[in-house]
C-alpha cells in the first residue's frame, strides 16, 4: 500500500498503489482543476481523500486475505473429512 505525490509533465496529484491476492490496483487523484494547481485546503482535501482511500484499500485486503484462507481451510477439512 502506498500514496505517492506524482509531479511531471504528464499528471500532478497522489497515486494509490496497492497489491490484492497478487494484483496490482491503482487509483489517481488529481490536483489540478480547470489547468491550474489546486493549492492550501484543496490540495489537503484531495491528501486526505488518497490516504483514507489507501487505507480503506488496506482493510479490504486483509478482509480478501482472510477469506481465501478460510476457503482453503474449508476445502481442506472437506477433502480430509
Amino acid at each position: 500500500m502506498s500514496v505517492k505525490l506524482l509531479d511531471n509533465k504528464a499528471f500532478y496529484g497522489y497515486r494509490v498503489r496497492r497489491t490484492v491476492a497478487g494484483k496490482l490496483y491503482q487509483e489517481y487523484f488529481s490536483l489540478k482543476n480547470g489547468g491550474t494547481r489546486l493549492e492550501g485546503k484543496l490540495k489537503s482535501e484531495v491528501e486526505k481523500q488518497a490516504k483514507a482511500r489507501d487505507a480503506g484499500g488496506l482493510a479490504r485486503a486483509i478482509k480478501e486475505v482472510r477469506q481465501v484462507a478460510e476457503g482453503v481451510i474449508s476445502s481442506t477439512r472437506r477433502e480430509a473429512g
